[in-house]
């Protein structure tokens, strides 16, 4: 079987391509909608371990599932989080978004888009969350 491409599509309504540079073994996708911004980064598998590190010097990480397979979150803070998938051939995912949350239940987490507009009753603020569909072209 081959490997999979780096690149990934963020599969999700009113969201636009900002940013596309790199090559096949090393590039960007970003990905922005309102004040959300989503960052795709495929990187050279020798680059693992080294983000692997710093990336736990962040804050504890969490398990997540990045295109069907399981990686690591962390939080930079509670509207910022990275993931770091797996290596698969010569290159590994770092998805990086802003404005953003992460939904846990049952021990499985949901990366979100959230917007908490301002609700016309007692000054509350409603949160919507808009999973973030990730796919391989």
């Amino acid at each position: 079987m081959s490997d999979p491409s780096p690149y990934v599509i963020l599969d999700a309504a009113g969201w636009s391509v900002t940013t596309v540079d790199g090559d096949p073994t090393n590039g960007k996708i970003r990905y922005a909608k309102d004040d959300w911004e989503l960052r795709v980064n495929w990187r050279p598998d020798c680059w693992f371990e080294e983000y692997l590190a710093s990336r736990r010097h962040i804050s504890p990480p969490g398990p997540v599932t990045l295109l069907g397979e399981p990686a690591e979150m962390w939080a930079y803070h509670r509207r910022d989080h990275t993931v770091l998938g797996p290596v698969h051939g010569e290159t590994f995912l770092e998805v990086r978004g802003r404005a953003w949350s992460v939904q846990r239940s049952s021990g499985c987490s949901t990366v979100c888009a959230r917007s908490t507009p301002a609700s016309s009753t007692r000054g509350c603020r409603r949160t919507s969350c808009v999973p973030l569909r990730l796919r391989r072209p």
